[in-house]
This record gives C-alpha cells, structure tokens and sequence, in this order.
C-alpha cells in the first residue's frame, strides 16, 4: 500500500498475523472506524455471504485509506 504522506510503500505483513488476534490494538485501530463505516455499524468477519465480506472488507480498506490521510502511520506493535 501506498503511504498517503510519504508517497512510499508500506508494507502491511504485520497486520496479517494481528488479524488473527482481532482484539489487537493496533487492528481495533482500524477496525473501529470500519464499523463505523459500515452500515450495519459492525464488521462480523466471516459470519456473513460473500457480498457482506466483501462490503466489510471495503470499508476497512477505507478506514485504512483515511487513516493514512490524517497523517497517521499505520503501525503495529505485533511483531516488534
């Protein structure tokens, strides 16, 4: 992904194994302001079709996007 600051590349490999702990500061970060995203103000994973995913993935992706415009890094503390 693309650094909306810097205009370099950051890479998002610690969020991956975070994801698998979604309680994880750094995911709650994000997964926040997806819920509130959301319009059914909730991200419930995988206990939804394929068209509910795929809308909750997009508002993560645009809470990450907004996140990223704010100025804030995207950081984890995951793997440090």
């Amino acid at each position: 992904m693309v650094d909306a600051v810097s205009g370099q590349w950051v890479g998002l490999t610690p969020y991956l194994a975070a994801w698998v702990t979604p309680i994880a500061p750094a995911v709650m970060q994000v997964l926040n302001p997806a819920a509130g995203l959301h319009p059914d103000k909730a991200i419930s994973g995988y206990q939804v079709n394929k068209a509910g995913v795929e809308t909750q993935v997009q508002h993560i992706y645009q809470a990450l996007i907004r996140k990223t415009k704010k100025g804030q890094r995207l950081e984890s503390s995951c793997c440090s």
